[in-house]
């Protein structure tokens, strides 16, 4: 095992079992390794000793499956997930609702304590929320309180998301 960049002449019936890459983190951007004893490294962007680093023999990446990719980088940069479904209110009109949901990783300590797969989990909550606030209201108390029921349920997934490092931003309809 060489840890130190040097010239290395293989040997007769040596060959080099694997290359790692370097990786370089931006400034916003943050990835989560776990060794194989259970311990969690949280390299960011913004500390200059954990910016560039190789991986540690027998460490991975913690993965996050983000819109179908799986994803090891996570940025600190507020950003947006789309979602669409469909509710029922309480005259029993059914409609099908495209949101977006803007959210941000405030705590990247928080977040790596206890890391989550927050797409799926804030699509969820999202959906849930606004099902609650969409049986409890008629298609017409709906369509005057123009996006009123979206914005009044940021507060009410911002205060659960908290607790994992996420703070959403904002809930919009967008059809």
């Amino acid at each position: 095992l060489l840890n130190v960049p040097q010239f290395y002449m293989l040997e007769v019936g040596e060959k080099v079992l694997e290359t790692p890459e370097r990786t370089v983190l931006l400034m916003t951007q943050f990835c989560i390794l776990k060794s194989p004893d259970g311990k969690i490294f949280v390299m960011s962007g913004r500390d200059p000793e954990s910016r560039s680093f190789h991986i540690q023999p027998y460490c991975r990446f913690v993965t996050w499956m983000c819109d179908g990719e799986r994803k090891h980088i996570l940025s600190t940069l507020p950003s947006f997930l789309s979602h669409s479904f469909e509710v029922f209110t309480r005259d029993n009109v059914n409609m099908k609702l495209g949101i977006r949901i803007n959210y941000e990783i405030k705590n990247v300590d928080t977040f790596a304590a206890n890391p989550i797969e927050f797409f799926s989990y804030l699509r969820n909550h999202a959906q849930n929320v606004l099902l609650d606030r969409f049986a409890g209201h008629t298609l017409r108390e709906f369509m005057a309180s123009e996006g009123g029921l979206a914005k009044s349920s940021v507060t009410d997934c911002n205060k659960y998301f908290m607790s994992f490092g996420i703070a959403v931003l904002d809930i919009q309809m967008l059809e």
